[in-house]
């Protein structure tokens, strides 16, 4: 998925992404506990991204939410900071996995010594450092 849709807009930049496909991206000033949310309303997709984040996490932020609003359309969902990551539902999983993917797309990952290397780089939470290929 992560692969053609860069390929058919030209991008991996998940900012860019949401603006070729009519999502509306919204910074809001969210409690410390939420790191942002997808909403679908009326065939209109809204992604929500905590303004008080750095900004390497904003950008995994949007990427997960792009994941729901490309994989899981219709169904809304919160990216909150509590989450157990041993426990994620399949659908959190794939947003996850989705936003690794689109980071790491363009990035040449073994000019990097370890995972942790690349997770920080990129902006990725280190407990995704296992669904990197390396």
């Amino acid at each position: 998925m992560v692969k053609t849709l860069s390929k058919k807009n030209q991008t991996t930049n998940p900012f860019e992404l949401c603006e070729m496909l009519n999502i509306i991206v919204v910074p809001w000033n969210l409690d410390s506990n939420t790191n942002g949310f997808y909403k679908y309303i009326r065939r209109n997709r809204f992604i929500f991204y905590n303004s008080n984040l750095p900004e390497h996490q904003i950008k995994y932020v949007v990427a997960h939410e792009l994941g729901h609003a490309v994989l899981h359309t219709r169904v809304n969902a919160t990216f909150t900071k509590s989450i157990h990551w041993a426990n994620l539902s399949k659908i959190e999983l794939e947003a996850h996995q989705f936003a690794v993917n689109l980071l790491l797309s363009n990035i040449d990952i073994q000019s990097f010594n370890t995972k942790k290397d690349i997770c920080l780089y990129a902006g990725i939470p280190l407990e995704m450092e296992k669904y990197i290929n390396k």
